[in-house]
């Protein structure tokens, strides 16, 4: 529940400043380049980490499996991105949705590579641990994005935020 809320907790102080700091044109942009990315990922969940987390033993194979799997699914996802970007640009009708589109895929892989232990470690309820890495990452967004957003004053510090959650994520697990 403490995972949940200051995580809830910390997106509302970094929608707020956002709000403050950028243009709704700004989060008009992102939220165009979201839209495929997040059909793209609820088309593609086939459920891998619930599977691991089901597995009565814990079995390296299965956690190999699953990562890999999760990989696969990720570079899957992030060669369409790319294919399709300069189509969903045109869709818009917005040219930087194209480039944006490009970035998410590079976050995309980033998280493809992040390791099984969280699930192993919410499968042992070592809950500990996923407090830490949740807070972590949704701490390293909120800070990376807010400071993106007063340098940049565009809908890059988003993008930035986003990759800097990503990679402190892919680090720690």
């Amino acid at each position: 529940i403490i995972t949940r809320w200051s995580s809830k907790l910390l997106g509302m102080i970094n929608t707020v400043v956002l709000a403050r700091i950028l243009s709704p044109e700004d989060f008009g942009i992102v939220a165009m380049a979201t839209i495929v990315i997040t059909m793209l990922d609820s088309m593609t969940q086939i459920g891998v980490h619930l599977y691991v987390i089901r597995q009565k033993e814990d079995d390296p194979r299965v956690f190999n499996t699953g990562w890999t799997v999760n990989l696969i699914q990720a570079l899957i996802i992030a060669l369409f991105l790319v294919i399709s970007a300069p189509w969903v640009a045109v869709f818009f009708g917005e040219e930087a949705v194209t480039n944006i589109i490009y970035c998410l895929a590079i976050i995309k892989v980033i998280n493809g590579l992040e390791n099984f232990g969280i699930y192993i470690a919410q499968k042992q309820l070592n809950f500990n641990f996923d407090f830490r890495l949740t807070l972590y990452t949704r701490l390293s967004y909120t800070i990376a994005t807010i400071g993106f957003a007063i340098w940049l004053e565009s809908y890059w510090a988003i993008i930035w935020g986003q990759f800097i959650s990503v990679s402190v994520g892919f680090m720690l697990s």
